[in-house]
């Protein structure tokens, strides 16, 4: 049996996970099913972390959660200094986005 980097392994499986979700991204299914996705992430998010229940996330309301904290300036678009539902979706599909050219460039190495 020939070994495999842990690097390696990792790479073939996020391609193979980025790759499936692309495989089918012009299926009206499954856009309405990612975009429920998104709003159901915003749902759990508010109820974890809307502290005054006013429907946005503010940075106070999510400093706890490291990785959120730190894209928050990312995530604001309107520099509100609140992330709303439209936002955090625009923001995750950039991700998306990002995540296929990384795929793209590694599937040229």
């Amino acid at each position: 049996m020939n070994n495999i980097s842990l690097k390696k392994l990792t790479l073939v499986v996020v391609i193979a996970a980025v790759t499936s979700n692309f495989a089918y991204a012009n299926d009206a299914d499954v856009l309405q099913k990612n975009k429920l996705t998104t709003a159901s992430k915003f749902t759990q998010l508010l109820k974890q972390f809307d502290q005054d229940k006013n429907g946005l996330l503010s940075a106070k309301e999510i400093a706890s959660e490291a990785k959120l904290h730190h894209a928050f300036k990312s995530i604001d678009t309107n520099k509100d200094a609140q992330i709303n539902e439209t936002e955090l979706t625009e923001f995750l599909a950039e991700v998306k986005s990002k995540e296929l050219l990384i795929t793209k460039a590694a599937t040229k190495i």
